[in-house]
């Protein structure tokens, strides 16, 4: 049986992600600055993949994302909040507008040095991905994203619990070949006691549940309306459901 310490509901006075958007948005600095630096330091990283893979050009990418950066900071995307759906949404069109502005930028630029070829356009439209592309570029990145950001939570939760969930976890992950016997053998190592193969098993399964915990976590935290049905329907859309059944499962139970 699952421990209960493996719910969601025990990571639920971790902060959310839209009481950061608030403070990053709010009047004076001591809550503001803060806030600001971790958001962009936990989606900068995403949103700069995104850019670069839908822009296919690196540097208007890095463009773009200062820009994005800076009315950040600036506050000029301060009329984001919980009511008006999920954060990911948000990104989403906050960066599509920004992506519209830059290449009208560049095309003009370009069309003003080529004595207004009309070339110069068809060449830009080919650099504009179509808004399904975008879609899927942006739900690409953010899945990986929050697959890395599970990971790291994992390995940090074993440490400061003192469990060894992450080793074995990330170990079966990289060895997915392995029966139970050659896995057992390796977590008496990871372990450093004799782990038997029924046992790995166990092990594993208890890992998956609190890696799955973890996952819940941060797909909640970025949902306007964090019921069961809204973060369920948000794992499916971003091709992660199936990490995190079992847990769903209990936790309606």
């Amino acid at each position: 049986m699952e421990n209960k310490a493996d719910h969601p509901s025990r990571l639920s006075r971790i902060e959310t992600l839209w009481s950061v958007v608030c403070d990053a948005h709010a009047d004076g600095d001591d809550r503001r600055k803060p806030a600001q630096e971790v958001l962009l330091n936990r989606y900068g990283p995403a949103i700069k993949r995104y850019l670069i893979a839908s822009l296919r050009d690196q540097e208007l990418a890095e463009e773009v994302f200062q820009d994005f950066a800076l009315k950040f900071v600036k506050g000029d995307l301060k009329s984001v909040a919980p009511q008006k759906g999920k954060f990911r949404s948000y990104v989403k069109t906050v960066l599509a507008n920004l992506i519209r502005t830059h290449l009208k930028r560049q095309s003009h630029q370009r069309k003003l040095g080529s004595g207004g070829s009309s070339s110069i356009l068809i060449d830009q439209a080919d650099l504009t991905a179509n808004e399904q592309e975008q879609e899927r570029l942006l739900v690409s990145t953010w899945r990986e994203e929050l697959l890395s950001r599970a990971w790291s939570a994992l390995a940090q939760d074993s440490a400061s619990e003192n469990t060894f969930y992450y080793p074995i976890l990330r170990y079966r992950v990289e060895h997915p070949a392995e029966n139970y016997e050659q896995l057992s053998q390796a977590f008496s190592e990871i372990c450093g006691r004799e782990i038997k193969a029924g046992n790995a098993r166990i092990q594993i399964h208890r890992a998956r549940l609190r890696f799955a915990a973890l996952m819940i976590q941060q797909v909640s935290d970025s949902l306007p309306d964090a019921d069961s049905n809204s973060v369920e329907a948000e794992l499916a859309d971003l091709g992660l459901l199936h990490y995190c059944r079992e847990v769903l499962i209990e936790s309606k139970s």
